[in-house]
């Protein structure tokens, strides 16, 4: 793909001590995320981004794309061809904005970009916009180009913390991924495209539904009642959970996963607390045993505050975490809301931090 010709205006942005100056911006827009954006919606994103950065940076790019691939594939592209220090702006839900890391971090892995050289933030346009809201990003997303335009230069920035996962199969071939926010393993792989096809099969439901709802909340609500749906199945059934092999520090667990979580920080609807920090290079692997039908029956009667009937394991740059399915050739890993079909040998690890721009306080 050959990106579109820029203009470009030379102007000394004003910045705060210990904040760099940005040389080349990136605005991407997917215009499949959350409940879709109108080609006029986006001409109005375009409009105002460029009214916002260009006077100030020198090269500024605005791009719509069809998926996630086009946007790990432009920006890509971007960080090979302009100079920085690069500000990375996504529009769309979690997965949108994994797709944008998953390319930064790729170069960075080349050595081609620098973390520090890399600032990158987010806008609300999608069903799921954990991090955005968690930086105080305002839902209306003219307000908050303008709120990301009045950070940049006063420094308003958080370092967050990455994860990495590194997939291997039996011939000893591996894929690596990143994210910023949560990784789902065990039945909780599976809600993402649980929800997906709710949505493909009732799509004048969700039309209306999205005329007195707005969409975070619509998620929130799909995501708890697909969760139960998911233990209830494994409650009739309980040979749907995963024999699988913890191994972390040279210690080895093995038990069976009902569920299971890699959170980066905590944010309301998780049903449990880890402490995390975004700005922390620490991560949590919040594991949901099925030991029982008792047990299954009490996580479910508290399924709102599962603090007592998880299994925590805390992972920093020093120790990193493996999880192997011990039946399968092959499970499904989320993402960031992003669905992938993996071997079975997953290792977790705690990735370089990348600085976000906030939306101020």
């Amino acid at each position: 793909m050959v990106l579109p010709n820029i203009a470009a205006h030379k102007f000394n942005l004003k910045k705060a001590q210990h904040q760099q100056q940005i040389t080349s911006a990136l605005f991407i827009v997917n215009r499949s995320s959350g409940a879709g954006h109108t080609r006029q919606a986006a001409k109005l994103l375009e409009n105002r981004f460029y009214n916002q950065f260009q006077p100030g940076i020198p090269h500024c790019l605005y791009a719509v794309t069809a998926g996630h691939d086009q946007v790990r594939q432009i920006t890509h592209e971007f960080l090979e061809t302009f100079p920085g220090p690069w500000l990375l702006l996504s529009g769309g839900g979690s997965g949108t904005n994994r797709a944008q890391i998953q390319a930064i971090m790729d170069n960075i892995e080349r050595g081609s970009v620098q973390p520090d050289d890399i600032y990158i933030t987010a806008l609300r346009l999608g069903s799921g916009n954990i991090i955005a809201r968690h930086l105080n990003l305002p839902a209306d997303p003219m307000l908050a180009l303008a709120r990301i335009a009045d950070s940049l230069p006063k420094g308003n920035t958080l370092p967050c913390c990455l994860y990495r996962c590194v997939c291997h199969d039996s011939h000893g071939q591996s894929q690596t991924y990143y994210g910023a926010t949560l990784a789902g393993i065990g039945q909780f792989s599976q809600v993402p495209q649980d929800v997906a096809h709710w949505r493909q099969r009732h799509p004048q439901l969700m039309t209306q539904l999205l005329n007195h709802i707005p969409i975070e909340t619509i998620n929130n609500w799909q995501y708890t009642t697909f969760s139960l749906l998911r233990a209830l199945k494994c409650l009739l059934r309980p040979q749907r959970a995963d024999d699988v092999m913890i191994e972390q520090d040279g210690r080895l667990t093995s038990l069976r996963l009902f569920a299971g979580m890699l959170i980066n920080f905590d944010f309301p609807p998780l049903p449990f607390q880890t402490g995390c920090l975004i700005n922390q290079p620490r991560l949590k692997l919040c594991l949901i045993p099925q030991t029982s039908r008792r047990q299954m029956l009490a996580a479910l009667a508290h399924w709102h505050s599962l603090d007592n009937y998880i299994l925590t394991y805390t992972l920093t740059p020093e120790r990193p975490i493996a999880i192997h399915f011990v039946s399968d050739s092959q499970t499904t890993l989320a993402l960031d809301e992003d669905i992938f079909v993996v071997p079975t040998h997953i290792r977790f690890e705690v990735a370089p931090s990348i600085h976000f721009v906030t939306g101020g306080g």
